[in-house]
């Protein structure tokens, strides 16, 4: 009878925290902004260029589907000295009559957990007819045992990852490349925003429980792994104060922060969700790159950032409410 009880419990306290959440949503920004014309020929980002040989490529089949084929997909190229030499994604590929295209949507995971929450984003997109890629971590990021720079430098990468996604899909006739948006959580919301700034062929972007401002996350994230990086820094370089950190990191990380290219995106084209009880990517970090990015759509709930996954069937419905928009799909 305990665990009778103990369910019927969690049933109640998710039925509730998910009212609190649709009655405590704040909307602010762009909702009602009609997205300008996608900005052409943008200017190289130097620290996202790439080298544009084609590189090893493979794909096997993993599942068959009704409407899809799911992929396993290696790209065996390595731009820095990191420890990971591959970069691997599962891709869903729409089953399509001939002549027809799907749009594509890239999915980005966190910087910690398993690839199965990234993976039922793209599933769930894939389940609404797009075409869609999910990426593993090459690494985890912010590693404490690493100097900044190698940090730095695997963003760096994963960013290069996507855009390398890109060239291959854009070979494929199914893909409809004027239609490409891109999604990310948390850490996968900070590559997904910078890339849509390096990458002028996406067209919409969803951040989560992300954001911009880098130094003042290394600065105030209660993320263990953040904080040790932090106390390293501190340590090692003789800093004394919360403002010397951001100092600091300021000048190292400004080339993989959001921030620094905000002015690239349109903000129309752009959706934001964060928990304002969020101790891992504090608000105010959410609200400085909302400011920088024009204030695009932004919706605020009364969560932390791992119990905003309770309510990641409205996130999902959110973003895709927000790819069909600016995509021009139907709803």
């Amino acid at each position: 009878m305990l665990w009778k009880k103990l369910a019927i419990f969690i049933f109640f306290a998710i039925f509730t925290l998910s009212l609190a959440a649709c009655s405590w949503t704040q909307y602010q920004g762009a909702l009602d902004r009609t997205a300008s014309p996608p900005a052409l020929n943008l200017a190289e980002i130097p620290a996202f260029d790439y080298d544009r040989a084609t590189p090893d490529i493979a794909a096997e089949v993993k599942e068959n589907k009704q409407n899809y084929q799911v992929y396993f997909v290696k790209i065996r190229k390595n731009d820095f000295s990191l420890r990971s030499k591959n970069a691997r994604a599962f891709y869903f590929e729409q089953k399509t009559a001939p002549g027809e295209k799907r749009p594509l949507l890239i999915c980005l995971p966190p910087t910690g957990g398993p690839i199965e929450l990234a993976k039922g984003f793209a599933e769930y997109y894939a389940q609404q007819g797009f075409h869609t890629i999910t990426f593993y971590r090459r690494e985890m990021f912010f590693n404490p045992k690493k100097d900044l720079e190698y940090n730095v430098n695997l963003i760096r990468q994963s960013v290069i990852d996507v855009r390398r996604a890109l060239d291959y899909l854009a070979q494929k006739p199914n893909v409809d490349m004027d239609r490409v948006a891109v999604m990310g959580v948390s850490l996968g919301g900070i590559i997904a925003s910078l890339v849509s700034e390096a990458d002028g062929r996406v067209k919409a972007t969803a951040m989560l429980v992300s954001s911009g401002n880098l130094p003042k996350i290394m600065a105030t994230s209660q993320y263990g792994r953040v904080a040790r990086l932090r106390n390293g820094l501190m340590e090692q370089y003789k800093l004394g104060c919360r403002e010397e950190l951001i100092n600091y990191a300021r000048q190292s990380m400004a080339v993989v922060d959001p921030i620094t290219y905000a002015d690239r995106l349109d903000p129309a084209r752009v959706l934001m969700i964060n928990g304002y009880q969020d101790n891992i990517i504090k608000i105010s970090a959410a609200e400085d790159t909302w400011r920088a990015m024009g204030q695009p759509e932004w919706r605020t709930l009364p969560v932390g950032h791992y119990s905003s996954f309770i309510l990641i069937g409205q996130a999902k419905r959110w973003t895709l409410a927000h790819f069909r928009k600016v995509l021009g799909l139907p709803s």
